[in-house]
Parts: structure tokens; C-alpha cells; sequence
């Protein structure tokens, strides 16, 4: 197998194993002599001896020098045969484990060597990506792991030999012996012209004669330093910053030093003439389509003036090379593209020409385009009469990118569906009958990431599952570098490349530096890439009048075929101000107050409230709280409901709540319950009484729907004890919140918060919502309280006041007579009698039960008392009616139960309330 044999490799076999190393034997270090071994025998047999008395025993005491010595024999020579036989197999292994590390260095060169290829390789054929250019090779350490402890063997295995040394540069400065250096300055240059053969060569100085001698004889022009795009020189030259040099040394080997100053000594590439001379004919090819296509090429085309032959599906001509009208397919050379250029380059011109390209051959029926405008530009209005444009969608709020996104996975999902349907695994590049293609131009991609991340996501998704849909991007952007991830590039094989100021944004797209070179009065002149190969373009203009005649024609071919224009991808955003004039009518049992954005669905419907269920509307100040109210007022009297207004004062709330509480389980026709700033109502009433008419609500919307009842809530915020009236409510609208905290803190999803709504906008649940406004309209409020004269002088009264001085002064002047609260002693023996009877809290106590013996047959009035001590005082009564202020207010409380306010001033009842609270 050649080192550049393209081989068939798993990820998992690119990745070599470690190596295991073989670990080599020691010698092992002999025991010292035994004279435990020696000793013991002799002392044994001298015991035996003294016991046994026989000289037989004293053979024994040979047997311990005997063995000892046969031990140590042992030792030394079996040591050494065990050592010999394991560092025999020990050296079996190295080899193998040498032959495992060759043929993996083998492996690991070639792989380095095909993915960045020498000069000898790129003369044999070999492919060159990416702008780097290899000089040699040089030996690299780490390449292959390995396992084991051997020191000594793992610096011969680790260290990979003949890997190729590459570095980014457009200048190489070479010096040392003149023959060496002919052959090193060839592979100079075979290396610089391999990542783009078109590019401008210069080749400076007087050692290099003979190759400038067989450039030229070979066909190859030459440019001097400063007009160059590569540079090979002698000398260092001028306003060069990014240059290599390359010292030949007499051995055979070069020292290459970096832009950055870092030294490596490597084995510099070599060719031979021959090899040079039989390569070049690729790069004169080159040179000379580059110089046809720049004399060839206008500054200036109209799109109409384009000759261009029958068009593929998918396919459009709205460049111009060398040869003529240059067509591109999004099917066979995308599915995606991807256009990158600078201000005033003509990106904007470049879109709307493939746009205007694409409807000129193709029908509406077989290609439909959404454009996306993230400049804040009007870049597409020109195509807004086509009827292959399903949608222009411009200056982007978050409301609206959050709609843009759920509308093309609306799209995607609808697309699925219909392939799942129709038994397709992908749209044939013909097309199917009902399905046509759908082209998505975006223009500035990086403003649109950048301002909404959460695009990037889907936007990688539908480039990634686009061709089998039937869905193509075509992405514009100032700076292509960074902006786009390496997954969507990878989907994105068609690349123009407009004039630049960065060399990255052009290697980016280009693979080489030519879209910097672009001359910034050469307006629509750009670099087209396909399948690897750069060419030469000028970018048509389509005029309106070919615009508006395209449009024409094909209006005509759906009025002839009777059939409808594109369904819309993209319905224009909600309106700011939405009068209620404008709204769908709806069925009596149904009240329309705005109108509800479904991009998920690609349509709007009515927001309405239907006869039985309740709303409840949170916001801030000037939100369009009151506005909704009234909208839904409005629809319920234009529909003949009853519509019942809450006041918003204490006193006011109280009774119509009380009111609705004690209406008939039935209404005799529908009917709308309105309640605005119901938290600023709570906090005008007492602790007791806040309490008593949020649980008296809480019933009455628990069996509203029974009472073909509707209520509306609103609130500034909602908490507490509120919180039970929120979830009784079927819907919750919630409008513009102060902050996103307060948003999330009232139970909104942090996603759908957004600062800078207009007055009306809100979500609806999840969904965005615009709230109607109606016309002014005289608001139904409640009777007011009508209040009567006020005089105890008539009968006896009983009082309990906080200050009793100024009632008993006001009595007495009047002629009354004013007693303590009366002991059950005194009211045994004396009745009640004509005497009105006056005290404080603690004084009506103290008379043990004398306030209820005497309530049984009298009035009694109670000035400044807290619902705490009228139930001290009352035990048995409900809660009395909520008052606005206990300094202007009191009760007056009959003997047969019922309780009526009365007015008070500087701590005197003068007038009593015409009408019973109850």
C-alpha cells in the first residue's frame, strides 16, 4: 500500500491503541549463604548423640553443609539459564512490539500526510484543503500512546518520523547552498500554489533564477512582490509581516522559523524539474480562466439581459462568469448557501436577484420564498408583489422572532405530516403536486443570532433536515467567521463570497484570501464556490419592471388555472391599536375582545370570553387593564347581556358583591360581572371584611357559570388571598408587567416576558394577545348611596361611641335625657323607659348583656366601631357592611337585625342610609 492510498477507516481505527511495552527481565539477586541450613543438621545431631549414644546420629551433621552449599550452586547457575531464556522472549517482544510501532507510524504519516499533503504528494495527485502550506517534514513525539514502564523504548515508539510541518503563510523566504535550494524553492512553490493555483506568484531573487526560468517557460506569469497574492523571495521583502524562512543547511536538513519567531528543524520537500514542470500545466490552466474571467466580466448586468437555457427545479441564473449566464441549484449543488460580503458590496442586490431569478422560472405552485430582513433595511419590499413571496418579515421584536420561530417549525411539522401522508421519505427534486419548495433568505444571519440565540437552534435544524423537506436557507452576513456553527456550514456547500476586509471571513467561505483582492468600486462581483472550485462572478440586477412583469404573468397563470396564491408562511404581526369595529362578530353566548396570534398554527383567532367563564387580567399601570374591561362591557351590551360594574370604593364593592351573592340562582338572561383594581379594593377595607368579600367572590365565581354569569378581574398583582380568585378563573390575561421579575412573580413564563409592549398586548395563556378598543361609551355604574336626616330626639336610642361627649351634648340639647348603659338590675325594676341610653365599648360590656336585652327593642347606633367589637358586642350578627373610614361612618342596627350606615360628623350621626345595605 503508497502512503497516500486512500484507506477506509472507522473514527474508532483513526484512533490508534495504545501500545503495550514489553518489560525487560532482571537478573535475579542470589540469597546469601544459608547458615541457618548449615547449622541446624549439627546441632540436631549433637543432641541425638548425647541422648542415644550411638556415632550413626552424627552422619546427620554432614547433611547441613551439604545442602547449604548445593543451594547456593543452585542459585547462581539456574538464575542465570531463567535470565537468558526471559530476555530471549523479551527481545521476541520488542520486535513486535518495534513492528506494531512501524506499521502504526506508517498509519498515523499517512493519514497527516493525505490530510495536509507534501509537495512530492500534491505532484502525485494528492488533494489540498484548507491555506496551509507543508515545507516537510519534521519527527513528533506523542503521536502514539503507549502502556508499561520501559523508559528506554518508549522514546524509540512514541516519536513518529516524516510528519508533515505546516503553517499559515502567503510569503516564504529561503536561503542556503544554490543546488539544494533550486529543489527545495520548487516544492516552495508547489506548496504556496496548491490552496489556490489562480493566485498572483512572485518569485524574487537572483538564486532563483532557473526556477523563474522554468515558470515562465512553462506558461506561469509571475508578478512582482507588491501586486502578489504568494510571495517565494531571497530577501525579506517589504510591508510583508506574515512570511517564513527556510534555511537550508549543508546536511540536507532546513531550519524553518514562524511569523511568531518559533524554530523547527525539519527535512525540507524537494522535486525535481520534471515533476514541477509536469504539475504546472494545472496552474497555468488556472491563471488564465482567472485573467479571462476578470477582463471578461462587466461591472455592471441586468438581470433580463441573461441568456439563459431551460431551467432545473430549484435552479436560477442570476450570475455571470467567464462563459456566459451561470446558473445555481440549490437541489444538486446545496441543499443550503451561504453569502458573506461588507457593506456595499451588493449582498442585499444579490439576494433579491436569486429571489427574482427563482420566480422567473419557476411557477408559484413550484416554489415558494420567506424572507427574513434582520438589518432593519428594506431590502426586500421589491418582492413584495411576487406571488411566489409567502411572507416578508422585517425588524424583528422578541415577540416577533418568537413567531418567525414557531411558524417555520409549523412548517416543518406541516411538511412531515404531508411526505408521512403521501407515503414520501423526501421530496423528489422534480417535485410532487401540492408541495412546493420553500427558499428562506435571511438577510444579516449575525444580527439575527445575535439578537435571538434561540434561532440558531432552529435554524441548524432545518438546514440539517431542509433537503428532505424541500426547504432551503440562503444566509447573508457581513462576517462569515464565527458567525456561522461548523454543523450548519457542513449543510451549506454553495458559497458566494462578495468583497471582504478580513481574510478569515474569506478563507471561511473560500478556502483562499480572493474576496479581500475584490476592488470596492467592482459592486456585485464575488467568488463563487461549488463542490471545492472557485470561479469568478458578477451579480445581475433585477430591475421592478422585470419584478412587476413576473408577477403579472403569474397572477394571469393563477387566474387561468383558477387556482389561489401561496398559502402565507408568515401572517403580519398583531397591531398596537385594534378597534373593536374591526373584530369578527361572534353568537350571543360569546363576548370578542381581541384577537389571539397562533404562529404555531400559522393563523389568529378571536380572543373571547364565553357566557359562564371568567377572565382574570393582570398588569401594570396603563397597561390596558380598564381597557379590556370596557371592551368587554361594550360586546356584552352590544349582544343585549347585563352588564353589572363593581364599584371601586369600598363601600360600593361591598354591597354589589353582597348584591350578586344574593341573586337568584338563575338570571333571566346573560350576564357580565365587572371588577377593576380588585387589589386596590382589598386594601381599602379592613382585615375582617377584606377576608368576608373575597370568600363571598370566591363562592359567587364558583357557581357564576351555573347563573350564565361572566366575571372579569382585574388587578395590578396578584397574591394572597387573591390568589384563590385567580385560579377559580377559567383564563388569565396577563399585559405589561413593570419588570421581568414582576412578570415572573405573577406566574408568567420568564420566555414570554417582553418590556416594551404596546398598551393591550399580553399573553393570553401562552398565546399572544391585542385587546380591542371600543368606543367611548356611558359607564353603567351602580346607585349611590342617598342618604336621610338623622335625630335620636324622637325615642330612646341606644349608643356605643368611642367619644361619647359630643353625642350626649347634641342630645341634651335637644332635650333628651342621656343615661350610662343600664344595669339587668335597673332594667328589671325599670324598663327601658324614654332615656337614651350612651357608652363606650367597655361600658356596654360591663353591663352584662343589657346591649342585647335592649337592641331586642330598640335602635342602637354605633359610632367609630371596629367589626372586632361589633362582634364582641353582637355575637350572633354577621359581619355589618363595610365603611370607607370608621371616622365618617357608623351603623345603625334595628331590633329586627338588619344594619344601616350612618354619617357622622365631629363624631355625631347626622344622616342615615336611605336604602338597607342587606
Amino acid at each position: 500500500m503508497s502512503l497516500l492510498s486512500q484507506v477506509a477507516e472507522t473514527p474508532a481505527e483513526q484512533q490508534e491503541a495504545a501500545l503495550a511495552l514489553p518489560e525487560r527481565p532482571k537478573l535475579d539477586r542470589p540469597n546469601g549463604f544459608p547458615y541457618v541450613m548449615v547449622i541446624a543438621p549439627v546441632i540436631i545431631a549433637g543432641v541425638l548423640f548425647a541422648v542415644l549414644q550411638s556415632p550413626y546420629v552424627l552422619i546427620f551433621a554432614v547433611f547441613g553443609p551439604v545442602l547449604g552449599i548445593a543451594n547456593v550452586i543452585d542459585q547462581r547457575v539456574g538464575g542465570r539459564r531463567r535470565y537468558r531464556r526471559a530476555f530471549k522472549e523479551y527481545e521476541r517482544e520488542v520486535e513486535e512490539c518495534l513492528a506494531q510501532a512501524r506499521a502504526a507510524h506508517d498509519r498515523i504519516r499517512m493519514r497527516a500526510r493525505i490530510a495536509t499533503p507534501i509537495a512530492e504528494d500534491i505532484v502525485r495527485g494528492a488533494r489540498v484543503n484548507g491555506t496551509a502550506v507543508a515545507l516537510g517534514t519534521t519527527s513528533i513525539r506523542g503521536e502514539l500512546r503507549t502502556s508499561g514502564v520501559n523508559a528506554e523504548l518508549a522514546s524509540r515508539v512514541s516519536t513518529t518520523a516524516g510528519m508533515p510541518v505546516t503553517l499559515e503563510t502567503r510569503c516564504v523566504v529561503v536561503s542556503g547552498e544554490a543546488p539544494g535550494l533550486i529543489a527545495l524553492a520548487r516544492a516552495v512553490v508547489v506548496g504556496l500554489l496548491a490552496t489556490d493555483p489562480s493566485a498572483r506568484l512572485a518569485v524574487a531573487g537572483s538564486a532563483l533564477g532557473q526556477l523563474r526560468a522554468e515558470l515562465l517557460t512553462a506558461g506561469v506569469h509571475l508578478d512582482a512582490c507588491a501586486e502578489a497574492d504568494l510571495i517565494l523571495a531571497t530577501h525579506v521583502p517589504r510591508d510583508v509581516d506574515d512570511r517564513a524562512q527556510l534555511q537550508l543547511e549543508a546536511d540536507g536538513s532546513a531550519t524553518l522559523v514562524d511569523a511568531s519567531g518559533v524554530v523547527t528543524r525539519i527535512v525540507p520537500a524537494q522535486l525535481g524539474a520534471p515533476q514541477l514542470r509536469a504539475w504546472l500545466p494545472t496552474v497555468v490552466a488556472a491563471q488564465d480562466a482567472r485573467r479571462r474571467a476578470e477582463q471578461l466580466l462587466p461591472n455592471d448586468c441586468r438581470l433580463d439581459d441573461l441568456a439563459v437555457a431551460a431551467a432545473r427545479p430549484g435552479s436560477a441564473a442570476f450570475l455571470l462568469d467567464a462563459a456566459g449566464a451561470r446558473s445555481v441549484d440549490l437541489i444538486s449543488d446545496g441543499p443550503h448557501a451561504v453569502i458573506g460580503g461588507t457593506t456595499g458590496s451588493g449582498k442585499s442586490e444579490l439576494l433579491v436577484a436569486w429571489a427574482v431569478a427563482l420566480a422567473k422560472h419557476h411557477t408559484s405552485s413550484e416554489l415558494t420564498m420567506l424572507c427574513l430582513d434582520f438589518k432593519g433595511g428594506a431590502t426586500f419590499d421589491a418582492l413584495a408583489s411576487l406571488p411566489h413571496c409567502a411572507g416578508i418579515v422585517t425588524d424583528l421584536d422578541g415577540d416577533d422572532a418568537l413567531r418567525v420561530s414557531e411558524s417555520l417549525r409549523a412548517e416543518l411539522r406541516r411538511r412531515e405530516q404531508w411526505l408521512r401522508d403521501h407515503g414520501l421519505r423526501d421530496l423528489a427534486p422534480d417535485g410532487v403536486a401540492g408541495m412546493t419548495r420553500l427558499v428562506v433568505f435571511i438577510d444579516e444571519f449575525q444580527a439575527l443570532v445575535g439578537a435571538h440565540p434561540q434561532l440558531q437552534e432552529l435554524i441548524a435544524d432545518v438546514a440539517a433536515r431542509g433537503r428532505s423537506l424541500g426547504i432551503h436557507l440562503v444566509m447573508c452576513t457581513q462576517r462569515p467567521t464565527g458567525t456561522f456553527r461548523e454543523e450548519l456550514l457542513a449543510n451549506c456547500s454553495l458559497r458566494i463570497c462578495l468583497r471582504v476586509e478580513q481574510t478569515s471571513d474569506s478563507q471561511t467561505l473560500l478556502g483562499t484570501t480572493d474576496a479581500i483582492k475584490i476592488p470596492a468600486a467592482q459592486r456585485g462581483r464575488a467568488w463563487l464556490r461549488i463542490g471545492g472550485v472557485n470561479s469568478l462572478v458578477q451579480v445581475a440586477r433585477a430591475g421592478q419592471p422585470l419584478i412587476e412583469r413576473i408577477a403579472r404573468h403569474e397572477r394571469a397563470r393563477l387566474r387561468r388555472a383558477g387556482g389561489a396564491a401561496p398559502r402565507a408562511l408568515w401572517h403580519p404581526p398583531l397591531p398596537n391599536v385594534l378597534a373593536a369595529s374591526d373584530l369578527p362578530s361572534a353568537g350571543t353566548d360569546e363576548l370578542v375582545f381581541g384577537e389571539v396570534d397562533l404562529p404555531s398554527q400559522q393563523a389568529r383567532r378571536a380572543a373571547s370570553l364565553r357566557a359562564g367563564q371568567q377572565l382574570f387580567v393582570l398588569g401594570a399601570g396603563g397597561c390596558g387593564r380598564t381597557t379590556t374591561i370596557d371592551t368587554l362591557a361594550e360586546a356584552a351590551r352590544g349582544t343585549g347581556w347585563e352588564v353589572v360594574r363593581v364599584p371601586r370604593d369600598a363601600e360600593g364593592a361591598w354591597d354589589a358583591i353582597e348584591r350578586l351573592s344574593a341573586a337568584p340562582e338563575v338570571a333571566p338572561r346573560h350576564r357580565l360581572v365587572v371588577i377593576d383594581d380588585l387589589d386596590a379594593i382589598e386594601q381599602r377595607l379592613g382585615d375582617e371584611h377584606r377576608a368576608a368579600l373575597l370568600d363571598r367572590l370566591h363562592t359567587f365565581l364558583r357557581h357564576a357559570s351555573e347563573r350564565a354569569t361572566s366575571v372579569v378581574v382585574s388587578a395590578r398583582r396578584c397574591g394572597g388571598q387573591l390568589l384563590r380568585i385567580q385560579q377559580q378563573c377559567d383564563q388569565t390575561l396577563r399585559l405589561t408587567h413593570a419588570t421581568r421579575n414582576d412578570w415572573i412573580l405573577q406566574g408568567g413564563e420568564p420566555a414570554d416576558w417582553q418590556p416594551n409592549w404596546a398598551p393591550g398586548r399580553g399573553r393570553l395563556g401562552r398565546d399572544l394577545v391585542q385587546v380591542a378598543v371600543g368606543q367611548p361609551t356611558p359607564v353603567e355604574e351602580p346607585a349611590q348611596l342617598r342618604w336621610l336626616p338623622f335625630s335620636a330626639a324622637g325615642g330612646g336610642v341606644a349608643l356605643v361611641a368611642r367619644r361619647g361627649a359630643p353625642i350626649a351634648q347634641a342630645l341634651e340639647r335637644s332635650g333628651a335625657t342621656v343615661l350610662p348603659p343600664p344595669s339587668a338590675a335597673t332594667l328589671r325594676e325599670h324598663g327601658l323607659g324614654d332615656a337614651h341610653y350612651l357608652g363606650d365599648v367597655e361600658q356596654w360590656l360591663g353591663a352584662y348583656g343589657a346591649i342585647a336585652r335592649v337592641a331586642e327593642h330598640r335602635d342602637v347606633a354605633l359610632i367609630g366601631i371596629t367589626p372586632g367589637e361589633w362582634r364582641s358586642l353582637f355575637r350572633a350578627d354577621p359581619l355589618p357592611p363595610a365603611v370607607r373610614d370608621l371616622g365618617s361612618r357608623g351603623f345603625l342596627r334595628t331590633p329586627q337585625g338588619t344594619v344601616r350606615r350612618l354619617q357622622v360628623r365631629d363624631g355625631v350621626p347626622i344622616a342615615i342610609e336611605a336604602m338597607a345595605a342587606t
